[in-house]
């Protein structure tokens, strides 16, 4: 993978170790998450398909890219909110059709077109 290449060139040893998939049940609509003292969690029911998998180890490979690369600080919210830009981009997390899967949009969304 692209990104744990990219954390080993950048000098942070990240690999296979460093991620846990386990049940998540107490956090319902959470399908992962990154702390440099645990490294990545993956909630085993929330991760419905393949695509859902590699979206959300992908945010969270760019959370950990960018603590070990930016200086990311944990209490930032600037540093925070930077980071869930950059991962929900680059992961493909703001896709319409995961929107649209997760009810925030309504069905007939674009569904109208306008004429030019």
């Amino acid at each position: 993978m692209h990104l744990m290449r990219s954390l080993a060139d950048s000098g942070c040893a990240f690999n296979r170790k460093h991620i846990t998939v386990g049940s998540c049940a107490d956090t319902p609509n959470y399908a992962g998450g990154f702390h440099p003292l645990i490294g990545i969690r993956l909630c085993e029911e929330n991760l419905r398909t393949r695509e859902i998998l590699e979206d959300t180890l992908t945010h969270e490979l760019v959370h950990a890219y960018d603590w070990c690369t930016m200086n990311w600080q944990l209490s930032d919210l600037r540093h925070q909110a930077c980071s869930e830009i950059r991962a929900g981009l680059i992961s493909g997390d703001c896709r319409m059709a995961m929107e649209l899967m997760r009810g925030r949009l309504p069905s007939k969304f674009g569904a109208k077109r306008i004429e030019v």
